[in-house]
């Protein structure tokens, strides 16, 4: 069992992270893991009561009023949802109407003085600014309030239908309605055109002469264009959206948006800032846990401790040796480590006593310090490998005992000396037990280390560390003592 110097400083230096033994690590503090993600969603409520309070106290006003605004916009929303006409027009079969205006102007004055060539040139521009004068005039300055009187409607929602649209290179402008019908379109349409005939005398002193001549009007029944995809003739897939057009899409969003506005500034308990406080905590512990195993080399496993100490353990002890009380993270923390259980003390001390006797039978006594006795010891031990054979023939024999120190090194007090009281209650011929329940730097550690013939190591795992326990290994490289085994502490 004891490893040559070399191999021990060759896996000193050693650090690898196997990613499931640090997750049966974690897993051993779920409790801490849980009270840090319910700490952390009580101090994200409490932040987010706390913002909610100082609104109300120090900024109630201008919080009021904003709520307010909000409301007064979700109920106007709402009402031009159900209300308003271009919401509410059927996508696939929306009534529309629409002429062209044709703007006919001259200047021939002008257009002599200046050469033949330019008069077409000339002509068109004084067309196009006459043009962005109607432009004006039928995207803001119609008055629908008789028209939306007539139509039980409100003018804003019939000025929402009417577009208009110039043709620079021919001098003429579109006006064009949609509505829900072709009816409700085309009288929208005869109203608008009549106010350009009436804003034409209005104009007409202010503008260079021009005539405004109206001509191609169509009254039909259409589907949306904006349900094609781009130049293909053939419809979308349809789905509950497609039968909603752009603007009631537009609208229900809005109103999505102000009702989740509402509701977060009246809420007194946020669930992003809950979540995100139970997230915070959650991680902030799950980062000084890991840090905590990763930076002082903590011993996550047998093989890491077998790979820092250069020994191969000798026996294992399960993480809960009580079945009834035995806790669901540590059977889940076993079951990644692969670490058996449901086995008693007792029958773990007698693992460890044969294992350890094999082993010490094993070794190489002949010297001057070695009796006839303990010879013959190994002789039968060799011979029927059995336990008992080797205690009879003991019997009336005196034998050199070979003193064995048995080390702890972060375990639960008591853990050692009930392991050293079994072992010499056993009683192993031609060995004694001694124990220390931590390494601690004194002169009675120095003086058990230098009177003992073999050091028996102690590791919990998840709290022994390479950094404690490179001290011990130093202490016994001093002293020309190696570790006879590892029992290992899950």
């Amino acid at each position: 069992m004891p490893q040559d110097d070399r191999s021990r400083e060759l896996n000193d230096g050693e650090r690898e992270i196997d990613l499931i033994e640090l997750l049966a690590y974690l897993v051993r503090y779920s409790r801490i893991l849980i009270f840090a993600l319910v700490a952390g969603l009580v101090i994200g409520a409490g932040i987010s009561a706390g913002s909610y309070f100082y609104r109300q106290l120090f900024a109630g006003d201008s919080e009021n009023d904003m709520v307010d605004r909000a409301k007064n916009s979700l109920a106007s929303e709402q009402e031009y949802l159900q209300n308003g006409i271009l919401p509410n027009i059927d996508p696939y079969a929306e009534g529309f109407a629409s002429a062209n205006v044709l703007v006919e102007s001259e200047d021939a004055g002008f257009s002599l003085s200046i050469g033949a060539d330019n008069t077409v040139s000339y002509t068109n521009t004084i067309d196009n600014q006459i043009m962005q004068e109607y432009g004006r005039f039928v995207n803001g300055s119609i008055a629908f309030d008789s028209l939306a009187e007539e139509m039980d409607t409100k003018a804003s929602y019939i000025a929402q239908t009417v577009s208009f649209s110039s043709n620079d290179t021919n001098g003429y402008f579109t006006v064009s309605v949609r509505h829900i019908d072709e009816e409700s379109a085309e009288r929208v349409l005869d109203y608008v055109l009549e106010q350009l005939q009436n804003q034409h005398q209005v104009l007409s002193g202010n503008l260079p002469p021009h005539s405004l001549s109206i001509s191609d009007k169509v009254v039909v029944t259409r589907v949306d264009s904006s349900l094609f995809p781009g130049d293909d003739s053939s419809k979308k897939e349809i789905t509950d959206a497609s039968f909603k057009n752009s603007y009631t899409l537009a609208s229900e969003e809005r109103i999505a948006k102000l009702r989740a506005y509402i509701a977060d500034r009246q809420r007194i308990i946020n669930k992003k800032m809950v979540l995100v406080g139970g997230g915070v905590g959650l991680f902030s512990v799950l980062m000084i846990l890991s840090l905590n195993a990763i930076l002082p080399g903590v011993l996550l496993s047998e093989k890491s401790a077998e790979s820092f100490l250069g020994t191969m353990t000798m026996i294992a002890f399960p993480h809960s040796r009580n079945m009834k009380k035995r806790r669901w993270y540590d059977q889940i923390a076993d079951n990644l480590l692969g670490v058996s259980y449901g086995v008693s003390d007792n029958q773990i001390y007698q693992a460890l006593a044969e294992i350890l006797y094999t082993h010490f039978m094993k070794l190489d006594h002949a010297g001057p310090g070695e009796s006839i006795g303990e010879k013959k010891m190994r002789e039968i031990y060799s011979e029927t490998g059995s336990l008992s054979d080797v205690r009879d023939a003991a019997k009336g024999m005196k034998l050199k005992k070979r003193r064995f120190l048995i080390m702890g090194d972060c375990l639960p007090e008591g853990e050692v000396k009930r392991l050293a009281k079994y072992l010499n209650k056993d009683d192993l011929p031609g060995m004694e037990f001694d124990c220390m329940e931590q390494f601690r730097e004194c002169y009675e550690t120095i003086d058990k280390i230098h009177d003992a013939d073999y050091v028996i190591l102690c590791v919990k795992i998840g709290k022994s560390s390479q950094m404690t326990l490179r001290k011990f290994l130093q202490t016994l490289k001093l002293y020309r003592k190696s570790i006879f085994g590892v029992v290992v502490f899950n």
